[in-house]
């Protein structure tokens, strides 16, 4: 059996007492330098699960390491320290919006749900109202004419004519035989009674909001070290982060923009009621028959119920009055729009500026 020597036991016991004094043992190559300043490299573990290494000294508060006075992570760079939203409020949620119609919003990812969408800026014009009448229907000729003589003025203007009043199926006698070659003036003769159906047309043009604000909730909020009634939220470069609560509501003294949309639009648009005043007309081919004698031949001229001037070419004696065919229409009352659109179950945004 053989045996290796060994170094002489003074050199050994120079190297421990060296070890114990924290100086290098004799032989061993070292320069004597602390090990809490070697670079030692330690490791920790960020709030999301990965580890980032550093040196002994390395605080880390900008990547996760925790917070030396509270012992929780601080928030990390991906995220930020936001408002935690108050009772009865709802958030934090990323808000967006949109100067259209329509919008289908795409929520990112670190806040991947639709919370609520609702609209802004109401357009709702008047709505476009018509009236118009139907023919009229029932209407009957007046059954009573003026008769206007003029003599021997073929101008009938006369400022005084001898005027008569005479009736339909009636033969009226003259109170006296007026002269041949005489001029005569029949007033027209208006219709009467009757009615006329209105019809109303109603245009009422869709009522849109012109922009749409959409609140994308739903992220992870992380347990890191924040300011009192504040939370460590993901952070979104260009979006607002929010609270919203449905209704119409002040915004909390921390919130100092303040958004109102509507999830549904209440529209009572319409027209008046059209109607139709009563028949308006003349009774077409009314005329008077002049005859020398009692309503009998021969006739002495024939006068167009016109209001023009007209002749007889004998002398007359009686009148026989045919009122004509009534020609009416009605007039349709003016249209007028009613009601208006308005954004109906409210919700309030309040965002940080």
């Amino acid at each position: 059996m053989f045996f290796r020597p060994g170094p002489p036991i003074s050199l050994a016991l120079a190297g421990v007492l060296a070890a114990c004094n924290g100086e290098d043992a004799p032989g061993s190559g070292t320069t004597g330098t602390d090990p809490s300043t070697t670079g030692m490299t330690t490791a920790s573990t960020l709030v999301d699960g990965s580890t980032t290494t550093g040196t002994g000294g390395d605080t880390g508060t900008s990547t996760g390491i925790a917070d030396s006075s509270t012992g929780t992570p601080a928030c990390p760079d991906t995220h930020a320290c936001v408002h935690r939203a108050p009772e009865g409020w709802n958030g934090p949620a990323l808000h967006f919006a949109d100067a259209s119609a329509e919008m289908a919003a795409a929520c990112p990812s670190a806040y991947p749900e639709v919370d609520v969408m609702g609209g802004a800026d109401l357009v709702a014009p008047p709505a476009s109202c018509t009236c118009s009448c139907a023919d009229a229907t029932d209407v009957t000729c007046e059954v009573q004419a003026t008769l206007r003589f003029h003599g021997a003025d073929n101008t009938c203007s006369s400022p005084n004519p001898a005027s008569f009043q005479f009736f339909t199926t009636l033969c009226n006698t003259l109170p006296q035989l007026f002269q041949a070659n005489s001029w005569w003036v029949v007033d027209p003769i208006k219709v009467t009674g009757g009615s006329c159906t209105p019809g109303a047309t109603v245009d009422v043009a869709p009522a849109v909001f012109t922009t749409t604000g959409t609140l994308c909730g739903g992220s992870e909020l992380l347990d890191a070290s924040c300011d009192t009634n504040r939370v460590c939220a993901p952070s979104m470069d260009g979006a607002e982060v929010c609270i919203w609560q449905p209704g119409d509501s002040e915004c909390p003294a921390t919130y100092d923009v303040r958004y109102l949309y509507h999830t549904e639009i209440v529209d009572d648009r319409s027209c008046a009621e059209c109607s139709c005043d009563d028949p308006v007309g003349l009774c077409d081919d009314a005329s008077m028959l002049m005859f020398q004698n009692v309503c009998n031949p021969p006739i002495s001229g024939v006068l167009q119920a016109d209001g023009e001037c007209h002749g007889t070419v004998l002398s007359t004696q009686s009148v026989a009055f045919d009122p004509g065919t009534p020609s009416a229409f009605c007039e349709p009352s003016l249209p007028t729009a009613t009601g208006a659109a308005a954004g109906g179950t409210p919700f309030t945004v309040c965002c940080d500026a």
